[in-house]
């Protein structure tokens, strides 16, 4: 298994371990962005969810870019912006949360719809055996030559 097999077989494993009771799985910024490239999503869409990740903290949470400085990194109108979050949010992949205070910005979490956890067109390769013996690295110090 390659490491990019492996990281996706990470991925489709973390999410998981999050269970899929609800519509949506949380999950952190990494695998999420692996989930979201492998989705099949338009290119706009792709790329605001990715940006918007680029505000994720620990666990996928503590993402709250206000829609202004949204369209301004993504170089995006405000109404793009504002219908690509929505839209994300409708399709499952990102959540919002409850406000701790009313003057506090909106947050939303990092998540992974269980339709796409579930759907096997979506998940990691089978890893391949190629049927022989694994290649070893030689991790031995090239000998030293003496030279009179």
């Amino acid at each position: 298994m390659t490491a990019h097999e492996s990281r996706l077989v990470d991925d489709h494993e973390a999410a998981q371990e999050f269970g899929g009771s609800g519509h949506s799985i949380p999950m952190d910024r990494f695998a999420w962005e692996r989930c979201v490239r492998r989705a099949s999503l338009a290119p706009e869409l792709k790329y605001v969810a990715l940006v918007m990740a680029t505000w994720a903290g620990k666990g996928g949470r503590e993402v709250r870019p206000g829609d202004h400085l949204l369209a301004d990194v993504c170089g995006k109108g405000l109404r793009t912006v504002v219908r690509n979050r929505r839209e994300l949010m409708r399709l499952g992949w990102l959540e919002q949360l409850p406000k701790a205070r009313r003057a506090d910005a909106h947050e939303y979490q990092l998540t992974v719809p269980a339709a796409f956890v579930d759907d096997p067109s979506t998940q990691p390769p089978e890893p391949v055996d190629k049927g022989g013996p694994r290649a070893t690295r030689d991790t031995r110090s090239p000998p030293t030559t003496r030279h009179p």
